[in-house]
């Protein structure tokens, strides 16, 4: 992409080129994925105008912060050229011809006096920056009038302290002011159409309007002399007119009288007829019969003792009345002898502001009574001329300068036309119930943008066409921005609007949002939340991936409740499920949960984060606490399925895979090498007396002998006996040396979290890296605690299945037995019953066999691996 133009192939400049990089990096720093193509434009249009008050002032490039200064030293001026070339811009007088033919008369008489040509634009510095004018800029303008007066009179020869000046001198420096000013005027609007082209003319022409304007001088007369004002155009009419200078003539005596040392003239500055002392006595000196008249000498200028009236030298003397024209101040130039009612200036042009917006020139009217028909037509008769077809009564007057300009209406194409990302980093602070931080805050704000059309001369519409920030003479397509917003972070799309797919974002703060969970406290990394708090602080995409694998989203349900939600299968298929749990802040309806991929794509957008992200948020996210996971740089290891996925059993056979709760894991901590650590929970309560006690050790005994049997050399084994007390008779002693041990009988009352809490502490103190624990429990029903037994059972499940422990609950009898099989499902193991001794002996018996077939299934698992 190139800055300058679309047409052209790679970049025109080094510079070009640096600048496109700056705008990427730019646009990286603060995540902003809008438009490339519109970032650039701004750019342009941004160094535009740092470079246009340059070019005002002095015609070259001057770097902005010298703009201000007094003087600009010439090594520091740079030329300007023409775009995309190394040669300079040039304006010819026949250039300037071409462009104001209304000039073409006095800038040819001018040129046989001073060559035009020759005086170099890039010599005439303004002195100020033009663009930083106001209304009470006068005396800046005023020095620079005085400034081009000075050096238009050093063209001719003449110097602004000694030499006479005379009505011609300004009536020349005028045309002379002209030429220069519309020069330079034409040179930068030369130069804007180079630079912004036609894909910104809007912006180019409201730069012409606001700053490459002309400046005139008044057409009026000094309160004091008889020279024109030197003000400004836009001086207050509080200010009397004034030619700048002392108002005395600066001329010597004309007199033969006075041809030896020759005094210098008397009369005002710009008078008419001979220069005259003060002293002398070469007229007679007598009051003019027109003293009244505004531009009289008042002084008789005829010879002593003349005969008839006394005239001074002015040949018109004129009337001085305020000019009848409305806006203007100006007095009358009308010879006071003839009889008139209606008053005129020397201005020939309607004086009246163009109001339209930031255009800064008068209506273009030639008729200086436009919008008076009754003064246009009393002077019309006055003065004998035929009525122009530009009378207008004030009821239908439009003043309008004879310029274009660009529409000042706001597009009104469906959509957005520009979006703008904007950083704001110091001022944002969140601070909730939990703590503060500071935080990176973005925001995107979507704006309509003027009209690009231009209105021609003397048009105040485009002629039916529709308001378009875009230019249809240039062929621009005018696709706009949809105006979607995010609902998270109110970021407009960036897509074509009347686009029929999913919105598309670069996203930002989630200031739409806030915390709702099914606890009170939220930790995202090191920031504390509390459920009700706004979600401002984080950005859509960025929170997702804070969030992690598996992370759920919530809407309101689509059917208002759990018994019409459509949402009741297969979660992990539909991606959505009714939300069962209760959450804070109680939301006003009901909640469905959604799986990240699911949540964009049912609020319409597209899903901001990346391939490899969604694949890591559509997997489970349980994960295994085996220390081996924890600290250091140890990596946490996750479930393999995707999120919400049923539970998975484990196959017959070994696979590879642990599976903890219906979970499959890589890790597997299940140690491979055949050693068991079995615990023994015996029920000794009361109901156990007797028989059933003698029978439950017969079965103890033959399990320890089998297991021997077996290649169970290395096992250990740990006896636990509960009532309403425990007791762990020995722990972790090898098998062998358990034969034959005496376990005694207590009696008491059952206590099934009395025997579960003790096999918790001699799980805990189990070396998994070398055995796998094998948990067998016995009991004949009957406790008084189950949900405290249920707890704890869940706990040892998710504490061990890691480590694939082995659990095996027997009930011995009828009585209570179905609490034993939840509790078996709660470790995750099996559940047996028997009724007499013959079957206890039997299970124990099963149960030695499965822990042999184990130990087998392992070896074979070995025996395939070496042979692959």
């Amino acid at each position: 992409m190139t800055i300058v133009s679309e047409s052209s192939m790679g970049f025109v400049t080094g510079k070009a080129f640096l600048d496109c990089l700056r705008i990427v990096l730019a646009k990286i720093s603060i995540l902003d994925w809008t438009s490339m193509d519109k970032s650039a434009q701004h750019f342009v249009v941004a160094d535009t105008k740092q470079k246009l008050s340059g070019i005002l002032r002095t015609g070259c490039h001057v770097s902005l912060p010298l703009v201000k200064d007094k003087t600009i030293p010439s090594h520091l001026k740079e030329e300007v050229l023409k775009v995309g070339s190394q040669e300079r811009l040039v304006i010819s007088l026949e250039d300037m011809c071409e462009t104001f033919p209304g000039f073409v008369t006095k800038w040819t008489a001018l040129n046989n006096t001073i060559l035009l040509d020759v005086v170099k634009d890039e010599e005439l510095d303004m002195g100020f920056d033009v663009t930083s004018l106001t209304d009470k800029s006068t005396k800046t303008v005023g020095k620079t009038i005085d400034m081009l007066f000075r050096y238009f009179l050093s063209l001719r020869g003449k110097t602004y302290e000694i030499s006479r000046l005379t009505t011609e001198d300004q009536s020349d420096f005028d045309a002379f002011a002209a030429f220069v000013l519309r020069r330079r005027k034409l040179k930068v609007s030369r130069w804007l159409h180079g630079t912004l082209g036609d894909h910104l003319s809007e912006v180019r022409t409201q730069l012409e309007q606001r700053h490459v304007d002309q400046l005139i001088t008044y057409m009026s007369q000094c309160a004091h002399c008889q020279l024109g004002c030197m003000h400004s155009v836009t001086h207050s009419s509080e200010v009397e007119h004034s030619c700048t200078t002392d108002h005395k003539c600066r001329g010597l005596c004309e007199y033969v009288e006075c041809q030896t040392n020759i005094p210098p003239c008397s009369r005002c500055a710009g008078h008419e007829g001979k220069c005259e002392c003060e002293k002398g006595d070469h007229t007679c000196g007598q009051r003019c019969v027109f003293s009244r008249a505004s531009n009289c000498d008042k002084i008789c200028s005829k010879l002593a003792d003349h005969s008839g009236d006394h005239y001074c030298s002015v040949q018109v003397h004129v009337c001085g009345a305020v000019c009848s024209a409305a806006n203007c101040s100006a007095t009358c130039l009308l010879d006071i002898q003839r009889e008139h009612s209606i008053h005129k200036c020397a201005e020939v042009q309607c004086t009246h502001p163009w109001k339209m917006k930031e255009c800064k020139r008068n209506c273009g009217v030639t008729n200086h009574f436009h919008g008076q028909a009754a003064e246009s037509r009393a002077f019309a008769i006055e003065s004998g001329v035929e009525l122009g077809g530009n009378v207008v009564d004030n009821t239908s007057e439009t003043h309008m300068c004879t310029g274009s300009h660009a529409c000042g209406e706001m597009c009104t194409v469906d959509g957005i036309c520009e979006q703008k990302v904007h950083l704001k980093k110091s001022s944002r602070r969140f601070t909730g119930e939990r703590g503060s931080f500071e935080y990176i805050f973005q925001e995107m704000n979507g704006c309509k943008k003027q009209c690009a059309c231009v209105l021609p001369s003397g048009e105040l519409d485009h002629g039916g066409v529709g308001h378009s920030c875009l230019a249809e003479s240039l062929g621009q397509s005018t696709a706009h921005y949809c105006d979607a917003r995010c609902p998270s972070c109110s970021y407009y799309c960036n897509k074509h609007f009347g686009h029929m797919d999913l919105h598309a974002t670069s996203h930002g703060n989630m200031r739409q949002t806030y915390f709702i969970a099914k606890g009170n406290d939220i930790d995202i990394e090191d920031r504390k939340y509390q459920v009700g708090e706004r979600g401002i602080a984080e950005m859509c995409n960025l929170f997702c991936t804070k969030m992690g694998r598996g992370h759920t989203h919530y809407l309101p349900c689509e059917g208002e409740g759990v018994t019409r939600c459509v949402y009741t299968g297969d979660a992990s298929e539909d991606q959505r499920r009714h939300c069962m749990d209760s959450l804070f802040p109680r939301p006003d309806q009901e909640m469905d949960q959604l799986l990240h991929a699911n949540f964009w794509a049912s609020i319409g957008w597209e899903d901001p984060c990346s391939e490899i992200e969604r694949a890591l948020f559509a997997k489970c996210p349980f994960q295994c606490d085996a220390p081996e996971h924890k600290g250091g740089d140890n990596q946490p290891s996750y479930c393999v399925l995707d999120a919400w996925h049923l539970p998975e059993v484990k196959p017959e056979g070994d696979d590879g895979f642990a599976y903890i709760d219906g979970h499959q894991f890589e890790c597997v901590h299940a140690v491979d090498s055949g050693k068991f650590h079995t615990i023994f929970v015996l029920d000794s309560s009361g109901s156990m007396s007797g028989q059933p006690w003698q029978n439950l050790l017969h079965a103890v005994s033959e399990f320890t002998i089998n297991r021997l049997k077996d290649g169970g050399d290395n096992d250990l084994v740990s006896f636990i006996t509960f009532d309403n007390t425990s007791h762990i008779h020995c722990e972790a002693k090898p098998l062998k040396k358990s034969v034959g041990i005496r376990i005694p009988y207590a009696g008491g009352g059952t206590c099934f979290e009395q025997g579960l809490r003790a096999a918790n502490e001699v799980l805990s103190r189990t070396n998994f890296q070398e055995l796998k624990a094998v948990l067998i429990f016995f009991s004949d029903g009957r406790p008084w605690d189950i949900d405290l037994g249920i707890t704890l059972a869940k706990h040892i499940h998710a504490t061990y299945a890691k480590y694939d422990l082995k659990a095996f609950v027997v009930g011995f009898g009828h009585v209570n037995l179905p609490v034993l099989e939840r509790m078996a499902t709660e470790m995750g193991g099996e559940y047996r019953r028997v009724l007499d001794a013959s079957a206890l002996r039997t299970e124990f018996q099963r149960i030695a066999a499965v822990l042999c077939n184990s130990e087998a299934s392992l070896a074979l698992m070995e025996t395939s691996e070496c042979s692959s």
